[in-house]
């Protein structure tokens, strides 16, 4: 099963999809591919009628970096971090979904991965500045999800797949963040994939796909196709 495979599962179980662009480092840095993906899902609701979109039903989610943003998005949704491009309330979102992104920088550096994340050229020292390689831990955690978790504020529904291969992404980022929110009492679910590397054919596998159909329908109100 291939990734057209899969979006087409997806799209035929009767979701719509919108792929989201945010600006390219390192002429943008964080926080701007969070404002960026709130931005999007802002214009998409007042767009909604036009698009066919239902707004009452909507999701967010990413890969990698995208699961980096979709964290974060999923993070901040009920607060104001975050988000200093617009004043205007963001529209509700079922749940989120993380695809193998980064959970913590002032610890990815700590794990065996193929890529270098401390060193000034890594995506995460571009995305974020120079913090790592910087060694500025304020900085770091602050462009880290557990930054803006707590027990007084509700968050919607996640969930994690992470492949306990990864080389680029340790699979102990997921688990550190799966932690952390059964710490929390929060409803996240952690699906490892068993052998997976950074992405790759193990997550086009129909079980995975299914899994992420299951987890759609279940926080989707009066959903028929």
């Amino acid at each position: 099963m291939t990734i057209c495979m899969i979006l087409k599962k997806i799209v035929t179980s009767g979701y719509i999809l919108a792929i989201v662009e945010y600006l390219p480092i390192p002429a943008a840095q964080f926080p701007s591919h969070v404002e960026d993906a709130k931005t999007a899902v802002r214009y998409l609701a007042k767009q909604s009628e036009e698009l066919r979109i239902d707004s009452s039903n909507m999701f967010v989610s990413g890969d990698s970096s995208g699961g980096h943003t979709s964290l974060l998005c999923w993070a901040t949704w009920n607060s104001t971090d975050l988000d200093t491009d617009s004043t205007e309330p963001l529209p509700d979102v079922k749940a989120f979904l993380n695809f193998y992104g980064v959970t913590d920088f002032t610890t990815i550096a700590d794990y065996r991965s193929n890529v270098p994340h401390d060193s000034p050229t890594s995506p995460e020292n571009l995305l974020l500045g120079d913090f790592l390689s910087l060694n500025d831990q304020e900085k770091a955690l602050r462009a880290s999800v557990r930054y803006y978790l707590n027990k007084e504020t509700t968050y919607a529904p996640l969930l994690t797949m992470h492949g306990n291969k990864d080389d680029v992404v340790p699979f102990e980022q997921g688990i550190e963040l799966q932690k952390r929110c059964l710490d929390l009492g929060l409803d996240s679910t952690f699906y490892c994939i068993d052998g997976a590397g950074h992405g790759g054919p193990a997550f086009y596998h129909e079980e995975t796909v299914e899994e992420v159909i299951a987890f759609l329908k279940k926080h989707t109100d009066s959903f028929s196709v």
